[in-house]
C-alpha cells in the first residue's frame, strides 16, 4: 500500500524506514537464522535428541516462510505497513515466550512454524526487502543492502548475547527476556515510525530505469502483472532458484557452524565466534555490495558469490583435506563478505525486473521457489549421522550451483517486464 502524502521532513525519510527494517531484523533474522545455533546443544541436551530431529526447527520455519510469502506479498501490497510490521513484532515476542516454555522437540517445531514465521516475514528480510524496495529506485541496491545489515548486525552480536546468558540463566529464560525486550522496546517503535511508501516517489528517487534497455516504450503505464505472468517469466524462475542455491549453503553454515566448532574441541565462545564472523562479514560488507549492485550487471555479482560457496562446499566437503578450526574461521569470513550480496541483489533484479508496484508479489512468490534451500540443513544433517561428513552434501549442492550459474549468467538481463496496464494484480 502507499500513501501520497507525508509531512515534510529535511531528509528522505525513506532512510527512517531502512534504519528500523534493519534493527528488527537484529532480533528476528538475526536471533532465527543465526544465534538459534548457539541453542542447538542445549536443547540437545534438555530433550535428549541428535541433530538430525532439530534440524526440522529451521526446516519448518523456512518452510512455513515460503508458504505464507505468497500470501504476505499482496498484503504488503494493499494494507498499511505500520499495522502489518507492529503486528508481526508481537508475534515474534509471544513466539519467544512459546519457544522458551517448550516441552518438546514438537512445540519448538509448531511455535517456530506459526508465531515465529509470521514474525520473520513481517518483521524479518521479506518487510525490510519490501518496505526499503517500494521508498526507494535510484539508490535502491543501497537502501536494501543497508536494510538487511540488521540481519547481519544480529549475527554478529546475538550468538554472544545467546552464548553468554545461556550460559549463566538458561536457555529459557535467555527467549523469554529477548521476548520481553521486543514487545516492551520494538512494537511500540515500530508503531510510531513506520509509514507506507509515497505513491510517487520524491525527484531524488525517480530515476529507476536510466541504464537499462526497457522493452516498453518511454510512455507505457506500469504493469500490473498477474500471478501467471510472474510465475512464467525465466528471469523470477532463474533468480530465485539460483539465490536458493546459494542460500543452500548459507544456511548449513548459519546453523551448523557453532556445532562444527565444538566438534572439533573449540569452546563454547569459540563456537559463537564463527557464527559472528559470518555474520560480522556480511555487514560489513552491506554498504560496498549495494553500491556495486546499483552500478553493474547482477550477473556479474552472482558469479562472485557463487565462486565463493563453491570454495565453500570443497572445503565442507573435504576434498582437500580435514576441516579444521582455522578453515572454518576462514570459510565464516568469505561467505560473511559473499552474503552481504545476497539481499540486495534478489532486490535489484526483482524489482527491475518487474517494477515496484509489483515488488510485494513477486518476492512473496520467490520467497516460495527460494527457500528449496530449507531442504538442506535437514538433508545435510541426515547425511551426516550416517556418513560422519559433509561430502555428499557438498557434492550435491556443487551441482545444483553449477546449474543454477549457468542459468543464471544466460537468462538474467537489465530488462524490464511489460504487460497491459489493465492487467489484474
Amino acid at each position: 500500500m502507499t500513501d501520497a502524502s507525508h509531512p515534510a521532513t529535511p531528509f528522505y525519510y525513506g532512510w527512517v524506514i531502512v534504519a528500523f527494517s534493519a534493527a528488527m531484523q537484529i532480533f528476528s533474522i538475526g536471533l532465527l537464522f543465526y544465534a538459534n545455533g548457539v541453542a542447538l546443544l542445549p536443547w540437545m541436551e534438555t530433550f535428549g535428541v541428535g541433530r538430525a530431529a532439530l534440524s526440522a526447527v529451521p526446516f519448518a520455519c523456512t518452510i512455513a516462510i515460503s508458504i505464507l510469502s505468497p500470501f504476505a506479498g499482496p498484503v504488503f501490497d494493499r494494507y498499511p505497513a505500520r499495522l502489518l510490521v507492529t503486528f508481526s513484532l508481537v508475534s515474534l515476542a509471544v513466539g519467544l515466550f512459546g519457544v522458551s516454555l517448550a516441552q518438546s522437540v514438537f512445540q519448538l517445531i509448531a511455535v517456530h512454524a506459526t508465531l515465529l514465521t509470521i514474525g520473520a516475514t513481517g518483521a524479518g528480510a521479506f518487510a525490510a526487502q519490501t518496505l526499503s524496495a517500494k521508498w526507494f529506485a535510484r539508490r535502491r541496491g543501497l537502501a536494501l543492502a543497508l536494510a538487511a545489515s540488521g540481519a547481519g548486525l544480529g549475527g554478529l552480536i546475538m550468538p554472544y548475547i545467546m552464548a553468554i546468558t545461556i550460559e549463566a540463566y538458561g536457555w529459557r529464560a535467555t527467549y523469554a527476556g529477548i521476548a520481553v525486550f521486543v514487545l516492551v522496546v520494538l512494537v511500540p517503535i515500530a508503531f510510531m515510525l513506520i509509514r507506507n511508501p509515497p505513491a510517487v516517489l520524491a525527484p531524488i528517487e525517480r530515476v529507476e530505469y536510466a541504464a537499462q534497455q526497457p522493452i516498453a516504450g518511454p510512455g507505457d503505464a506500469p504493469a500490473r502483472l498477474t500471478t501467471m505472468m510472474i510465475l512464467r517469466n525465466p528471469v523470477f524462475l532463474v533468480t530465485t532458484l539460483g539465490m536458493g542455491s546459494l542460500v543452500a549453503v548459507q544456511v548449513i553454515l548459519q546453523f551448523y557452524l557453532p556445532a562444527m566448532g565444538s566438534e572439533l574441541g573449540s569452546t563454547p565462545a569459540q563456537a559463537a565466534l564463527l557464527t559472528s564472523i559470518l555474520a560480522g562479514g556480511a555487514l560489513i560488507n552491506k554498504p560496498f555490495w549495494g553500491y556495486v549492485i546499483d552500478r553493474s550487471d547482477p550477473r556479474y555479482s552472482f558469479l562472485g558469490i557463487a565462486l565463493v560457496y563453491a570454495w565453500t562446499l570443497i572445503v565442507l566437503g573435504t576434498w582437500l583435506g580435514p576441516i579444521t578450526y582455522r578453515s572454518l574461521i576462514f570459510v565464516a569470513a568469505i561467505c560473511g563478505f559473499a552474503s552481504g550480496a545476497m539481499q540486495p541483489l534478489l532486490g535489484v533484479v526483482l524489482a527491475r525486473t518487474f517494477g515496484r508496484e509489483n515488488f510485494g508479489r513477486v518476492l512473496g512468490l520467490g520467497y516460495l521457489f527460494m527457500n528449496v534451500s530449507s531442504f538442506a540443513p535437514v538433508l545435510s544433517a541426515v547425511i551426516y549421522e550416517r556418513t560422519g561428513s559433509y561430502s555428499l552434501t557438498s557434492a550435491i549442492l556443487m551441482v545444483l550451483l553449477v546449474l543454477m550459474l549457468a542459468l543464471f549468467m544466460r537468462i538474467v538481463t537489465n530488462r524490464r517486464v511489460t504487460g497491459a496496464a489493465s492487467a489484474p494484480a
